[in-house]
């Protein structure tokens, strides 16, 4: 447990990474998201693509953002199941 932790805690362990790894809904949805975007920055002019982009990048960082606190909040979970299991 305390060598997990350590991985962790020095970035050896890297849970996003294999976020939807092998999810063939994850995967459909996200070649069709890159595909609607691509086709949506195509038929927009020079300004609007930068608008665009300015959007994608917001959405982006929530999303980063949402991942962190999920994993947080799913870690302490776990921990309380741990803890609550041990002290039974």
């Amino acid at each position: 447990m305390k060598q997990i932790l350590s991985d962790l805690w020095s970035g050896e362990i890297r849970p996003y990474e294999d976020l939807g790894v092998g999810n063939r809904e994850m995967t459909e949805a996200a070649r069709d998201m890159s595909k609607k975007y691509r086709e949506l920055f195509d038929s927009l002019d020079k300004e609007q693509q930068a608008a665009l982009e300015q959007y994608y990048e917001c959405v982006n960082r929530y999303i980063i953002i949402n991942l962190e606190v999920s994993f947080s909040d799913g870690f302490c979970l776990g921990m309380k199941l741990a803890a609550a299991a041990l002290s039974e």
